[in-house]
């Protein structure tokens, strides 16, 4: 039975809100700030697995570098980093025009 966003009651994960998230996202930029190399790689990995164009840095100050030399539609960093939390990063740059999306 198909209700009225026409979702069949045995697939209630997919359907439109899938297809439109994918295609709002789709390619998406994401700078990610992890200091753990494991976690930094996992992220990255299945970021990239899933469609996203990911740069990882290890550092506050190497994340910084990044978002001066090109323009990210996320930020996805650890907070607890080493001289710099994470929010230190995403408001370094939080008040520019380059960035649209920060999530801390």
């Amino acid at each position: 039975m198909k209700d009225r966003w026409n979702i069949d009651d045995g697939d209630v994960g997919g359907g439109w809100i899938q297809n439109e998230m994918k295609r709002a996202f789709d390619g998406a930029s994401i700078l990610i700030v992890e200091d753990d190399a494991d976690i930094r790689d996992l992220l990255s990995t299945l970021l990239e697995i899933a469609g996203y164009r990911t740069t990882a840095c290890a550092t506050a100050e190497h994340g910084l570098n990044a978002l001066r030399e090109q323009t990210f539609d996320f930020i996805l960093t650890d907070y607890a980093l080493p001289n710099r939390t994470g929010g230190g990063v995403t408001a370094y740059y939080g008040t520019g025009p380059r960035i649209i999306r920060m999530i801390d």
